[in-house]
């Protein structure tokens, strides 16, 4: 296993030396203005003419050309949709649309998408500081891909990292990124385990939220102080978002209620504003490494810990994992948080 990191560490430094001056740290720097977008990229690059005609198909371009959201996509190049297409006995992106639903593809798509802008630094470090396969939250609901050794669930390689764009970061990768159970090679398999997978298209907070069941007191609050929507300006966002028996606890040991709070809409914004943090998709393995963070609610930060338990946010316990959105991603708590009374 050491000889297999220390052959990885060598492949690393190489690819970081073949490209790191054309796509790497000095094109990082470049001010977001001088940039192309994700799609002038794709659109650009002859290596990736399939991932080109896939998005136009599936009439998802805007997505990527959209100054307001800000996206980490590991792209595949022609050489990794090329055994996609085999499986499907062809090699024409056409062709292989044919066979499956835009529903099935547009998943396969939103798979490869990870909110916020992600570089290669910050991938390599997460990457090297975790024990266990290092997990991204995908556009497609209830999907994760995982980092580990620099290779992307296990099977493809980042090829040229760090390609930095006005609305993100793209890292080639070599092959297609499978949110399917073990691969199947039947058009029909494909299909029915595509269908059984979560709606495609990348669902807003309000939807995820909604879907549980168990954040209704939350997003009544979100809503009725005007939070949500979220503004597209200030993201990517982290939220942490009390379940329904959690706000209930809270505000019963308050000695108040939903509806007392709801009556009060300058409370109301200030307790909202403090569970989301602007600027940033935290995942589950940095959680920790935040401690202290700004939040909505100006100069009240949130103190993020890690215990054997998990982690904590001021204190209370995340609950669940968390959930990839357009703008971000979401996490259970298992308590509301209370703003700090402001010093002075």
């Amino acid at each position: 296993m050491r000889q297999r990191w220390g052959a990885t560490l060598l492949l690393l430094l190489w690819v970081m030396f073949m490209f790191g001056a054309g796509m790497g740290a000095g094109q990082a720097q470049d001010s977001a203005d001088d940039l192309p977008t994700l799609m002038d990229i794709i659109r650009d690059r002859p290596s990736l003419s399939r991932l080109e005609a896939l998005v136009d198909a599936l009439d998802m371009a805007a997505l990527l050309e959209n100054p307001a959201y800000s996206w980490t996509i590991f792209a595949p190049n022609n050489e990794g949709l090329g055994a996609l297409l085999c499986l499907f006995g062809t090699d024409d992106m056409g062709d292989f649309l044919d066979q499956i639903t835009p529903a099935a593809a547009r998943r396969i798509l939103l798979a490869h998408i990870v909110p916020g802008r992600l570089t290669w630094d910050e991938l390599l470090s997460a990457d090297l500081n975790s024990a266990a396969p290092y997990p991204l939250l995908t556009l497609l609901p209830g999907y994760s891909l995982t980092l580990q050794q620099a290779r992307v669930n296990d099977s493809f390689d980042i090829l040229r990292p760090n390609v930095a764009a006005s609305n993100g970061v793209l890292h080639g990768i070599d092959g297609v990124i499978d949110p399917l159970p073990p691969a199947l090679a039947a058009v029909a398999e494909v299909e029915q385990a595509l269908a059984a997978l979560p709606p495609a298209g990348p669902a807003t907070l309000h939807e995820v939220l909604a879907a549980t069941g168990q954040h209704t007191i939350f997003l009544t609050m979100a809503e009725a102080a005007g939070v949500l929507p979220l503004p597209a300006a200030g993201g990517p966002y982290t939220v942490f978002a009390p379940t329904d028996a959690a706000a209930l606890s809270t505000l019963a040991a308050m000695g108040t209620s939903a509806e007392d709070l709801l009556a009060n809409p300058d409370a109301l914004r200030e307790i909202v504003s403090y569970h989301i943090i602007p600027g940033v998709a935290l995942y589950a393995p940095a959680l920790p490494a935040a401690a202290h963070t700004g939040t909505l609610l100006v100069d009240r930060p949130l103190y993020l810990t890690q215990t054997p338990a998990g982690p904590r946010v001021n204190d209370i316990r995340v609950s669940g994992a968390g959930q990839g959105y357009i703008q971000g991603v979401v996490y259970p708590l298992n308590g509301l948080l209370l703003p700090p009374v402001p010093q002075g």
